[in-house]
């Protein structure tokens, strides 16, 4: 998937993220609502077939599996991601942005479920 009709993929500028750069966190907030677009212009949800995914969906129920820090680092380090230091921040950021919209889905009425895993 490209950015913008240009050359550079989502990919590539995942790699590029700089925790605290401005720059890097609008960019990751723009092609976190590129892909959210895409997956509700070309996903069907059906009733009695659950979908998880890290974009929030067009949908009426929202559950929400709330990953501690202890259980988010220890799924990172099983990951070997340490080669990739901004990896951490840009994961951590991304569920900052889910958040917000567990958040928006709450203030809309939908149905919110929040599952806290430690």
């Amino acid at each position: 998937m490209f950015l913008n009709g240009d050359k550079e993929t989502i990919k590539y500028t995942e790699r590029r993220y700089i925790p605290g750069n401005s720059d890097s966190e609008n960019n990751l907030k723009s092609t976190t609502a590129l892909l959210t677009s895409y997956i509700n212009n070309h996903l069907k949800i059906i009733p009695g077939a659950p979908v998880f995914g890290t974009n929030l969906i067009d949908t009426d129920v929202v559950i929400y599996i709330k990953v501690s820090d202890t259980a988010l680092n220890a799924r990172l380090e099983s990951r070997n991601t340490k080669h990739r230091p901004a990896q951490r921040a840009r994961i951590y950021a991304i569920r900052a942005l889910i958040e917000q919209d567990v958040d928006v889905a709450k203030n809309k009425g939908l149905i919110v479920e929040v599952f806290p895993i430690s």
